[in-house]
C-alpha cells in the first residue's frame, strides 16, 4: 500500500493526461531499433535470446504452430519479427500508440510474411484501429494486413491505440494464445495497469498453453517506484508488480531475470501469467448464468 501511494504521488495527473505526454515523447523517437531501445542497440540480441528461451520453456513448439499472438507496445515490430514469428506463432497482431511505428513494422517484416492465419474471426473495428494501406490514422477500420496467404505466418491486424484504451475486442470472446507486453506497462498508473491486465486475461484462449508475458524493468526488494520525468514512466518493484497481478486475477506461473544486458540498467524481469483459479471459476459461473 505504501508503494502504491508513492507511485500516485510521483506520477500525478490522470491516465489520459499521462498518456498524452508519453505519446509526445514517442513522437520524438526514431522508427528503428535504436529508437525503440532508447539508443541501446546492444540490448537487442540478448533480449531476443532471453525471450525465445522463455517461450521454449513455457510452450511446446507444437502448441505454438497455427496459434495467434498479440504484441503490445509493438513499435516497429522488433519483437514480432525476432521473437514471436520465429517462435512459431502463425499470426501476430500488433498494438501500438503510433501509426508511424506500425507502418514501419509492415515495411520491416515485409509483405511476404503478411498473412492472416487460421483462428477466431477478426474482432469488430474499434476506435484507434488503423488501415495502413489506406494511411488512415484516425479511422475505425481494422487492418487485416493483406499478403500472400501461401507465405504462412505473419502480421494479422494492426491496432493504433494506447494500452489503457485498448478493449481487446472482448465482445467477440477470447482470441489470443499469447499476449506479449514488453517495456510498455511502465506507462500505466496502477489502476490502469490492473484494468489492462484484467482485460488481457479475458482475451486469452482457454488453454494450459496460453500465457500473458510481461517483460519489464523492475526494482529489487521493497524499493519505492522510480519515476522518469522524460518519458513519464514508472518502474516498480517485483513485489509491487505481483500485487498488481493478483488484483488483475492473474497467477505468476514462471518468472525469470533477463541476463546479458549492459551494466547500469534496471533489472529486467519476465513474468509468464495465467488466469488465477478464482478468476477462472468466476468466468465459468458467469458463462453459466448467461446461458
Amino acid at each position: 500500500e505504501e508503494e502504491e501511494e508513492e507511485e500516485s504521488l510521483v506520477m500525478g495527473g490522470s491516465q489520459d493526461a499521462l498518456s498524452a505526454q508519453q505519446s509526445r515523447y514517442w513522437e520524438s523517437q526514431s522508427s528503428d531499433v535504436r529508437g525503440m531501445l532508447g539508443g541501446l542497440e546492444e540490448v537487442h540480441e540478448p533480449d531476443v535470446h532471453g525471450s525465445l528461451a522463455l517461450l521454449d520453456s513455457l510452450v511446446p513448439a507444437a502448441e505454438r504452430r497455427g496459434k495467434r499472438a498479440l504484441d503490445c507496445g509493438a513499435g516497429i515490430g522488433r519483437v514480432t519479427k525476432e521473437v514471436l514469428l520465429p517462435a512459431g506463432y502463425h499470426t501476430v497482431d500488433l498494438l501500438d500508440v503510433r501509426q508511424e511505428f506500425l507502418d514501419q513494422a509492415l515495411r520491416n517484416i515485409g509483405r511476404r510474411a503478411q498473412a492472416v492465419g487460421p483462428g477466431p474471426a477478426p474482432a469488430p473495428a474499434q476506435t484507434g484501429a488503423i488501415d495502413s494501406a489506406a494511411g488512415d490514422s484516425g479511422g475505425a477500420s481494422v487492418a487485416a494486413a493483406a499478403g500472400d496467404a501461401a507465405s504462412g505466418s505473419g502480421i494479422g491486424e494492426l491496432y493504433c491505440s494506447g494500452l489503457a484504451e485498448f478493449d481487446f475486442g472482448l465482445a467477440q470472446g477470447p482470441r489470443w494464445h499469447l499476449i506479449w507486453v514488453q517495456w510498455c506497462a511502465i506507462y500505466l498508473r496502477d489502476e490502469a495497469f490492473v484494468e489492462f491486465f484484467r482485460r488481457a486475461r479475458q482475451a486469452l484462449q482457454p488453454s494450459p498453453h496460453s500465457f500473458i508475458v510481461l517483460k519489464e524493468n523492475t526494482l529489487s526488494g521493497h524499493a519505492p517506484p522510480v519515476y522518469d520525468a522524460d518519458d513519464r514512466s514508472v518502474t516498480r518493484s517485483d513485489r509491487h508488480l505481483r500485487m498488481l497481478f493478483r488484483r488483475a486475477g492473474l497467477t505468476v506461473r514462471c518468472s525469470r531475470l533477463q541476463t546479458g544486458l549492459v551494466e547500469g540498467l534496471f533489472p529486467v524481469m519476465m513474468y509468464a501469467l495465467q488466469p488465477a483459479p478464482s478468476a477462472l471459476a468466476a468466468a465459468a459461473l458467469q458463462k453459466r448464468m448467461n446461458e
